[in-house]
């Protein structure tokens, strides 16, 4: 973790020209994310009158490496250049978040892994922890309750793990068919172009919009942009 901080600061003062300080601090602070079970999330934020990056932990995580890490990557992604989509419908942000966390993922594990982050290990857990909740419960349905919630996790998690493993979810995946059919759906979207190219990684997270006919005002975020007013209106 110390490399990726290390490169952090250089990379804000050759974009950024501000050496944009990273605090940790508790999810429960922040009153969008305070409802949001599970939830680490990085976001500039004011604190004293100074612009910091605040990387948002719940408790369990406050001294994992990985969880800080991989929150820091997807800021950097962020500050070379990768845009996101908003619903400006959509004050909760919920639908926005899931696409542009599936769509950031693959950039921020392969970030992460030149970083030496054990990327694998993680997403082995994550492909157990799905196979029991499928196992337990057919439709998912106590999976927060939202099959599109459900299909998007499932989807990023078998496009981003060893390939025995995401083989061993998509068998088990065949005993919801409507599950199955709009997973499938996703990973075709993803694998359409090149997703590791920042312009067609944007262009994908509107084709998902599209395919689910999924309402509302949608727009190109530009978060390096939002930054810096932020930096430089304060």
């Amino acid at each position: 973790m110390l490399k990726i901080i290390a490169d952090w600061h250089i990379l804000c003062d050759e974009i950024l020209n501000y050496d944009l300080e990273i605090l940790l601090t508790e999810r429960r602070f922040h009153p969008r994310l305070s409802n949001n079970v599970g939830q680490s999330v990085a976001l500039p934020n004011i604190v004293n009158e100074k612009v910091v990056m605040c990387v948002y932990l719940d408790e369990d995580a406050w001294l994992d490496n990985y969880i800080i890490s991989h929150e820091l990557c997807h800021q950097r992604l962020k500050l070379k250049g990768l845009k996101t989509i908003r619903n400006l419908s959509d004050p909760q942000c919920f639908i926005e978040n899931m696409i542009n966390t599936l769509f950031d993922h693959p950039l921020v594990y392969k970030l992460h892994k030149e970083y030496g982050g054990d990327v694998n290990q993680m997403k082995k857990k994550q492909v157990k922890s799905i196979m029991n909740i499928i196992v337990k419960d057919i439709h998912m349905k106590k999976y927060r309750g939202d099959i599109f919630f459900a299909s998007i996790h499932v989807a990023d998690t078998i496009f981003n793990s060893p390939i025995n493993y995401s083989r061993r979810l998509k068998e088990i995946l065949k005993r919801d068919e409507d599950l199955e059919k709009k997973v499938n759906i996703i990973l075709s979207i993803m694998k359409k172009s090149d997703i590791y190219n920042y312009d067609s990684n944007l262009t994908l997270r509107f084709n998902i919009i599209k395919e689910f006919n999924i309402k509302g005002e949608w727009i190109i975020h530009d978060d390096l942009k939002k930054l810096k007013n932020i930096i430089y209106s304060n």
